[in-house]
């Protein structure tokens, strides 16, 4: 059985987006409600919500466009209703406050106001108060207005935001979140959590690739600086393997073109599976057995990607990835995972990022049709597992409305009595 650690620790840290107390809802934003119908003096609005989140590194609630404001609203009228509708209630206090270096409405981060919604109170653009500002704004539950009171209290919701933050992994435009040798179309990946050869080569495949094979000595050279790099100096799994005559073949079915070979390797004896030495500046290659457990090299060509979603049935311990993971999560996709008759499907949860907002993880019983084992939705790396109560069917599907700057899931099965 693969380890979790294994696939996570590939290609990104599988840390949480959100810190504790905060919820992934929404544009991949971690909320968390600070204050609930909170009797607000106006003048105090935007300076008390903002004093409230900072500490949190977050600020109030801010509105770009109208699928944020449509959000909020959903949120506010929630609110309301489990208020028995109170018209007092459910009111979201907004993160607007007058600057005092430009004497306009912005929003807390400094940002200007761009967007504001149909109804709302056409003083947002006009200059407020020189001396400081005595309204704050808030969305109505109702129309998803925006309102302003001045002087006076209003009942209000505080929440705090922690904006999404970019993508921390490089890009390469041909070779996405792998490493690019740009003297030939070969892209290149490590993974600094050590495998077995078999472990390696499946985790290699699941991102579209395969562990690595070597066809000239620029690319040997360029994924052992790689290892270099990340500190790997006691040795890296590749792609071949050797048999009894000293033979080596690749297990991407390349031609044997290249050797590099430390003096006297391969040596009958010591194993089928080969390492390179990365503690030597010409990374040269020994034998050895196939279970020990080293960092491993991936290789892909340039553009390649992972698997699309095909709608093939899955094998069991395969790594399943939505399409564009961890890149792009907007794409549906089912998968049928199968197991032999008279077992059951355990599906394990490797990673999950969905926004509660909109994003979902279904898993079902059967292949079509059957009973809701669990619906999934946030955030999840801690191995969460899941299985068919009677079929050896289970389907397993990534319904996202939008997927919005979110990575998206990775899931493994196995077969279970």
């Amino acid at each position: 059985m693969l380890r979790v650690a294994l696939f996570a620790s590939l290609l990104y840290s599988a840390m949480a987006m959100c810190p504790s107390g905060f919820e992934l809802t929404h544009n991949g934003e971690c909320h968390k409600q600070d204050a609930r119908s909170y009797d607000m003096y106006a003048p105090n609005g935007a300076s008390l919500a903002k004093s409230e989140c900072a500490p949190q590194n977050a600020i109030p609630v801010y509105i770009k466009n109208q699928e944020d404001n449509d959000y909020w609203t959903s949120v506010a009228r929630a609110d309301r209703a489990s208020w028995g509708g109170a018209s007092a209630y459910g009111n979201i206090l907004l993160g607007i406050e007058c600057s005092k270096s430009y004497p306009y409405y912005k929003w807390i981060d400094g940002s200007d106001i761009d967007y504001y919604p149909d109804g709302t109170d056409s003083t947002i653009n006009n200059q407020c108060e020189q001396n400081g500002d005595f309204c704050m704004w808030y969305l109505n539950p109702i129309d998803g207005a925006w309102v302003k009171v001045c002087n006076q209290y209003q009942y209000v919701d505080i929440y705090c935001v922690i904006p999404h933050a970019p993508n921390p992994y490089q890009i390469d435009e041909y070779c996405g979140e792998f490493g690019h040798d740009e003297s030939d179309s070969v892209c290149c990946q490590v993974g600094a959590v050590p495998a077995n050869w078999t472990e390696a080569n499946t985790v290699c495949r699941s991102f579209g690739g395969q562990i690595a094979s070597f066809h000239n000595a620029q690319e040997n050279l360029f994924i052992r600086r790689m290892a270099v790099r990340r500190g790997l100096v006691n040795g890296l799994i590749i792609g071949a393997t050797t048999d009894q005559m000293s033979n080596f073949t690749w297990a991407d079915g390349s031609d044997s073109d290249f050797n590099n070979f430390a003096p006297g390797f391969p040596i009958y004896g010591l194993g089928e599976c080969v390492a390179m030495e990365t503690n030597n500046l010409n990374g040269p290659w020994i034998n050895l057995d196939c279970s020990t457990e080293l960092p491993f090299a991936c290789i892909r060509e340039e553009q390649g990607s992972p698997p699309e979603c095909d709608g093939t049935l899955r094998a069991e311990g395969d790594i399943l990835m939505s399409p564009g993971f961890p890149f792009n999560s907007s794409v549906p996709c089912d998968f049928i995972l199968k197991v032999d008759p008279g077992m059951l499907v355990e599906v394990e949860i490797l990673y999950l990022e969905a926004n509660t907002c909109c994003d979902h993880l279904v898993l079902t019983e059967g292949s079509l049709g059957g009973t809701v084992i669990a619906d999934l939705t946030g955030e999840s790396s801690n191995g969460r597992k899941f299985r068919t109560t009677s079929q050896n069917v289970m389907r397993a599907s990534w319904q996202p409305e939008g997927g919005v700057n979110v990575k998206g899931m990775m899931i493994t099965f196995n077969a279970v009595p």
